[in-house]
C-alpha cells in the first residue's frame, strides 16, 4: 500500500466522523486498498484511545489554530450554531470547505468557505462574514504585498469583535452600519485607524499613488492619517 493511501486511512479517521463511525460500528475500511494486515493494525487500536486522540486533535484545530488567528469569529460560530467547540470542529473538518484548506488554513480561507456553505444558518449573524474578513486582515497573511489599505465593512466590526472577545457576548441584533477601515500592516502587527465616509475616496485615491481631486482640507486629513498609520 502506498503512503499516500496510509495517510488517507488515517486523515479520515481523525477527521472525518462518518468514516471513523463507520470503522468503529461496522468494520468499513477508512481507504481503499488497505492490505488485511494494515486493517488488522487499525483494529488493534482500541476505540475508546482512538477516540481520545480524536478529541485531543479538535481541541488542538480549534484552541492552538483558529482562536489566536480569528478568535471573535470562532466563538461566534458556537454561539450561533450553539455547539461546543468540539463539535464546531467535527462539522467543520467534515465540511468540503474544509478540503479546500491551503497550508492547514493559515488564511481562514477554509472556514471563510464553511460559512458561505452554512448559509440559512447564520441567519442570526449576518455579519459574521465581515468580521471573519476584519479577523483575516488583523491576524492572517495578506493575499497582497501592499503594506496599507483600506477596507469597507456592512458592519462595525471592531465593536462586534470587541463584543466577542472582551465582554463574551454575542451580537445577534446588530444593526447593519457601514464603516471604513484604514489598515497598515508592520513588523510588530497590523494598526487600524476609522475613517469618516466622505474620506474614504481621497485616502482610497491615494493608496493609489493618484491626486485627489478634493477640497485642501480633506486633502490633508487623508495624507494625515497615512502618515499616522505608517509611523
Amino acid at each position: 500500500m502506498s503512503l499516500a493511501a496510509q495517510f488517507t486511512a488515517l486523515y479520515r479517521l481523525y477527521y472525518k466522523r462518518d468514516t471513523r463511525e463507520a470503522f468503529l460500528r461496522h468494520g468499513t475500511p477508512p481507504a481503499v486498498g488497505l492490505s488485511s494486515t494494515e486493517l488488522a493494525l487499525l483494529r488493534a487500536v482500541e476505540p475508546a484511545r482512538l477516540r481520545r486522540v480524536v478529541d485531543l486533535h479538535a481541541a488542538d484545530i480549534g484552541v492552538a489554530w483558529y482562536r489566536p488567528r480569528v478568535g471573535a469569529t470562532w466563538l461566534a460560530l458556537q454561539a450561533v450554531l450553539e455547539v461546543p467547540e468540539a463539535e464546531l470542529v467535527c462539522r467543520l473538518t467534515q465540511s468540503p470547505a474544509f478540503e479546500t484548506r491551503v497550508n492547514d488554513d493559515a488564511d481562514a480561507g477554509a472556514l471563510a468557505a464553511f460559512i458561505k456553505e452554512l448559509g440559512p444558518a447564520l441567519a442570526a449573524a449576518p455579519w459574521l462574514g465581515d468580521l471573519l474578513r476584519y479577523e483575516q486582515l488583523l491576524g492572517c497573511p495578506w493575499p497582497e504585498d501592499a503594506p496599507t489599505r483600506l477596507e469597507r465593512f456592512g458592519y462595525d466590526v471592531s465593536a462586534i469583535r470587541e463584543a466577542l472577545l472582551r465582554d463574551g457576548l454575542c451580537p445577534t441584533d446588530e444593526p447593519a452600519r457601514e464603516t471604513w477601515l484604514l489598515l497598515h500592516r508592520g513588523k510588530t502587527g497590523t494598526s487600524e485607524l476609522a475613517v469618516r465616509r466622505a474620506d474614504a475616496p481621497v485616502i482610497a485615491e491615494l493608496l493609489r499613488g493618484g491626486r485627489p481631486n478634493a477640497p485642501a482640507r480633506a486633502l490633508a486629513r487623508g495624507r494625515d492619517m497615512l502618515r499616522r498609520i505608517r509611523a
